[in-house]
């Protein structure tokens, strides 16, 4: 008999958002449920989740090449695959990444998910459930950086939507992805732009929460990998960073319109206990 829901992630080397990731699922999933895969990490971030939360699985996937988008979707797809072998209803995100239910309805993701595998959602019909995504950015000019003795969102005020992070990410049939897990294809291979967003269910994408931890992320990158074409090109830059995160002046809104929607909304007060490092 299948048991009723999984989460999972994929990392290597994330010292600050692993924990984060695990501090979060493992407080509402049962920890024999959460597994993180460990794509060739050499810092202590995967050792220290396992031993923060023992009953944890840790599963090792390797690959050489520090960034390989068309692996990591495969391996994400077949983990998921297997998963589904053994419960109802899988939920992958990045590790940067949190689904939030609408906590008026739902107490947890957790909660969320067992109502959709027990058929209690609206559309009880649809196999996966396409998240709203939403980003917080730092506003270094009038707020504080992250305590991580705190809720990470505590000094967070606002959010913008991320129309490219409308994911679908919890799912009880496998998933066929697009690189960057932004797109799903349907069994006749057809990107399936327009399945609809669930109006209970946000995904936040965090990774711009805090100016300090973005830097210390990509300068460590940088270190390993040198300052390479794609992904993390330009990332390391604090000069560069703080102008990307000060408070909606130019060039703030020109250099983060074609990813954030405009309107400005607030963080909800539900939302700024959930992180914990």
């Amino acid at each position: 008999m299948k048991k009723k829901a999984a989460a999972f992630t994929i990392v290597r080397d994330e010292p600050f958002w692993l924990r984060v990731w695990c501090n979060y699922h493992c407080s509402c999933f049962p920890q024999e449920d959460v597994y993180v895969l460990d794509n060739n990490t050499e810092d202590d971030s995967v050792a220290e989740a396992k031993r923060m939360w023992p009953g944890m699985n840790v599963v090792n996937v390797q690959h050489t090449k520090e960034f390989d988008s068309l692996w990591l979707k495969a391996t994400v797809e077949q983990q998921q695959r297997s998963l589904l072998r053994s419960y109802e209803a899988v939920l992958f995100s990045e590790a940067d990444e949190f689904l939030i239910a609408d906590p008026s309805t739902y107490s947890s993701i957790y909660s969320y998910c067992l109502a959709f595998v027990d058929g209690q959602l609206p559309n009880p019909e649809r196999p996966n459930r396409r998240a709203k995504g939403w980003g917080i950015v730092h506003q270094i000019d009038t707020e504080p950086p992250v305590d991580r003795t705190k809720p990470l969102l505590a000094d967070r005020n606002s959010m913008w939507g991320l129309p490219d992070y409308n994911k679908t990410l919890i799912t009880r049939v496998p998933i066929t992805y697009s690189k960057g897990f932004h797109l799903t294809y349907s069994p006749s291979n057809i990107r399936e732009v327009n399945k609809p967003v669930e109006p209970e269910l946000s995904m936040l994408h965090a990774w711009h929460i805090d100016l300090d931890v973005f830097c210390e992320r990509y300068e460590a990158r940088a270190k390993k990998f040198g300052n390479k074409v794609g992904v993390w090109q330009g990332h390391h830059d604090r000069k560069v960073n703080e102008q990307l995160f000060r408070t909606r002046v130019e060039p703030w809104w020109t250099r983060w319109s074609p990813l954030y929607d405009p309107d400005e909304c607030p963080v909800p007060e539900s939302w700024k206990p959930l992180l914990k490092f």
